[in-house]
């Protein structure tokens, strides 16, 4: 059972930083923290770059990591912006929708098969979703309106398609070439920081606000990137011990965390329905992934 205990794990610590990062987005910018928090991502990472193996590194791999590392970053961002403006037990459920954006994106570039189960899955996430938009006295056709006019909801949407094809990415290089996963994470973290660097020095002012970010949040977002970095390594700690699909189920608990402990804390309001909504759509990812 070791690999339920990292897998929990892995849960635990994504809900942690979820939770922090909406604290830390009460007053700090989206980009700013983004920023800040991938410059910490990158310096925790930096022992991987002194124990991997680098027998695998070609200049067409390299290029295929960074590129799927730019959707990445948009997808972070997009998100970012989405949970800094929305009630975090409205934004985290929605993100358990990325197994249906995987296995779709993934049927249609590698020709993988979509199983009645599969579909199955699909349909409870958008009826979960369905739920998850519904409110007291209102009309059942209220949450397709609140799909359509929320730019937020749009943010991570978009964000999850991207999120699909890096994942795409993922799966491609880690099972066609000899590359270790700790490789892979740190390549990615240190494409992701260039990126957003280049990012707050086109659109904002570069280095005077990364140290506004970390004058103001920075010990939140520092461990942020502690708790980021500790749930993707016990993801992959997991993954190696079984089946990757059992490991990613127990992983989407996190939402179900985030909404019943983080809707506490910012007093968000009814966490009973989010809660049934947010187990649908688990359950709903268990059997994509499983």
């Amino acid at each position: 059972m070791d690999w339920f205990v990292f897998a929990l794990m892995a849960a635990v610590l994504a809900s942690a930083a979820v939770i922090l990062e909406k604290k830390s987005l009460l007053r700090e910018h989206a980009m700013q923290f983004s920023a800040v928090l991938a410059l910490f991502n990158l310096a925790i990472s930096i022992p991987f770059f002194l124990v991997i193996d680098y027998s695998w590194v070609t200049f067409e791999l390299l290029l295929l990591i960074y590129v799927a590392s730019v959707l990445a970053t948009i997808a972070f961002l997009l998100v970012i912006k989405s949970v800094r403006h929305m009630e975090v037990s409205l934004s985290s459920p929605l993100l358990v929708l990325a197994p249906a954006f995987t296995a779709v994106i993934a049927y249609f570039a590698l020709g993988e098969s979509l199983t009645v189960i599969q579909i199955s899955g699909i349909g409870l996430l958008i009826l979960g979703s369905y739920v998850l938009e519904t409110k007291p006295r209102q009309g059942l056709l209220q949450p397709l309106k609140e799909f359509k006019s929320s730019k937020y909801i749009h943010f991570i949407l978009l964000a999850l398609f991207f999120y699909g094809i890096t994942t795409v990415v993922d799966r491609y290089v880690l099972s066609s070439f000899d590359v270790q996963p700790m490789a892979y994470l740190a390549f990615a973290h240190l494409f992701i920081a260039i990126n957003f660097f280049i990012m707050i020095s086109i659109f904002h002012d570069g280095i005077k606000d990364i140290r506004l970010g970390l004058k103001h949040a920075g010990w939140i977002i520092f461990l942020v990137a502690i708790l980021t970095v500790g749930h993707r390594l016990a993801q992959m700690q997991a993954i190696q011990l079984a089946y990757a699909g059992l490991v990613i189920a127990i992983k989407r608990m996190s939402a179900f965390f985030v909404v019943l402990i983080g809707g506490e804390i910012f007093h968000e309001k009814n966490l009973l329905r989010k809660s049934i909504a947010c187990l649908i759509m688990i359950g709903g990812a268990a059997l994509i992934v499983l």
